[in-house]
């Protein structure tokens, strides 16, 4: 099997002991200010004041809610798959959208009767 090539250096534990900071280093780190911090190497963020700090991105719509789920129907979830989060929002949308093709129906249904109920009367 051919390996994918990675930027991943593997080192053992006494060669990541040799880039331990020197007790001069860390004082000199210590006694930095934040004007002393080259940032020169940073990419232009532009005008990205709109976030406080970055992190993962929910879909579009989504929210983190806390819900209480019976124990056994979160272990079936969980047993399902490790993402068992994802599949449980895909099984409410599901649901969600049989209700809304229910509801269009009976709409349409409603408004049909009452279509024909006026052509009736007239």
């Amino acid at each position: 099997m051919k390996r994918k090539a990675t930027k991943m250096v593997r080192i053992t534990l006494d060669e990541a002991l040799q880039y331990r900071m020197s007790p001069e280093e860390k004082a000199r780190l210590d006694a930095m200010t934040d004007d002393d911090i080259d940032y020169s190497d940073i990419p232009d963020q532009g005008d990205r004041t709109d976030w406080i700090r970055p992190g993962s991105i929910l879909g579009k719509g989504k929210e983190i809610v806390t819900l209480p789920f019976d124990s056994d129907v979160l272990a079936f979830f969980r047993k399902k798959s490790r993402e068992y989060s994802t599949l449980m929002n895909a099984v409410l949308r599901e649901y969600v959208l049989a209700q809304s093709a229910k509801t269009a129906q009976i709409k349409g249904s409603l408004v049909g009767a009452g279509v024909a109920a006026r052509k009736k009367a007239s």
